[in-house]
């Protein structure tokens, strides 16, 4: 998991001003692999040990690579707001949203098994919300013309 977050972060510097692009790509892959886990865990689909460990596989991939890209668009979206402020909200964001499952598991008597399904709806609610926000890279566009005038002093 630890290659996925660092190969994201290379393939999203490669691939400058298409960081929705890739979002939008990875959290449709999040959703379609988790959906299948979610089926093959409610017995929709038949049981396969094999499909189930890809699923898994193939979910964490995409929900891991899915933290950077979302920094990135973060970062650039609040630009002239410090990245720690920025950052830091969103990591506080991310641990409430965490605590509220979490605290389900904790009743004795509740029924969890619709966290899969949550967790399909919430991926696939982010993949709409991606697709509606419009892009500015107001931070990149200040790198590139303040390298590009560093280069031309040179």
């Amino acid at each position: 998991m630890i290659y996925t977050f660092f190969l994201s972060f290379r393939i999203a510097d490669s691939l400058k001003r298409k960081t929705k692009t890739l979002l939008i790509i990875v959290l449709i892959g999040g959703t379609i692999s988790h959906t299948f886990f979610t089926l093959t865990c409610e017995n929709i689909l038949p049981f396969n040990k094999v499909i189930l460990f890809l699923c898994i596989i193939l979910t964490g991939f995409f929900m891991v690579s899915v933290i950077p890209l979302f920094f990135e668009l973060v970062v650039e979206c609040t630009y002239p707001a410090p990245e720690a402020i920025t950052t830091g909200l969103l990591m506080l964001l991310g641990n409430v949203v965490l605590l509220s499952f979490f605290i389900v598991f904790m009743f004795p008597n509740m029924d969890v098994r619709y966290i899969n399904w949550v967790m399909v709806g919430t991926i696939a609610v982010c993949v709409f919300g991606v697709s509606l926000y419009k892009e500015k890279y107001t931070r990149l566009d200040l790198d590139t013309s303040s390298s590009s005038s560093d280069e031309s002093r040179d």
